[in-house]
């Protein structure tokens, strides 16, 4: 059974009704029956013909307030009953609070996240040289590439050979 809209504490988005109950926002309440209907954006887009960057808007609050027509939709899509369709279609109808503060905590200047070079480095020597001709040309470079590749070790292996 799908979160109603009192019952649930959401990711920040939910006002105090009473101790230990919450009121939900729309777009909370959206997210939590679209993950409970195990559907992606894109499946529930599909399903309700609401686009998947309308549900994306509505999920993260830069919309707030839906069309009826919208939330019908919606509400068929992920195949809601009584008394989750109720609970939908009244957090559909709130109206937004004011925008609350968001606590951001600085880092902690204590730590050093300067990247280290890894004592292991093997069979990137073509792409070293490639770096070498590069820079060589234009006297810049920009590498990228999917996370976790070896960037900035690459990189930070160039520097070392290049400034030993």
């Amino acid at each position: 059974m799908a979160p109603a809209a009192t019952d649930v504490i959401g990711r920040g988005e939910g006002v105090a009704q009473e101790p230990g109950r919450f009121e939900v926002s729309f777009g909370e309440l959206l997210r939590m029956h679209r993950a409970a209907n195990g559907l992606s954006h894109k499946a529930l887009s599909a399903r309700s013909g609401i686009s998947v960057d309308a549900i994306s808007m509505l999920e993260r609050g830069v919309r707030s307030t839906p069309r009826n027509s919208t939330v019908l939709m919606l509400a068929d899509a992920l195949r809601l009953k009584s008394p989750e369709h109720d609970a939908f279609f009244a957090a559909a109808s709130r109206r937004a609070g004011p925008p609350q503060p968001l606590r951001v905590c600085p880092p902690d200047s204590s730590l050093d996240s300067t990247p280290v070079l890894t004592p292991h480095f093997a069979g990137r020597q073509a792409e070293l040289a490639q770096i070498r001709h590069r820079l060589g040309l234009d006297g810049h470079l920009t590498v990228h590439g999917p996370d976790g590749v070896g960037k900035t070790q690459l990189v930070l292996r160039y520097l070392a050979q290049t400034f030993q």
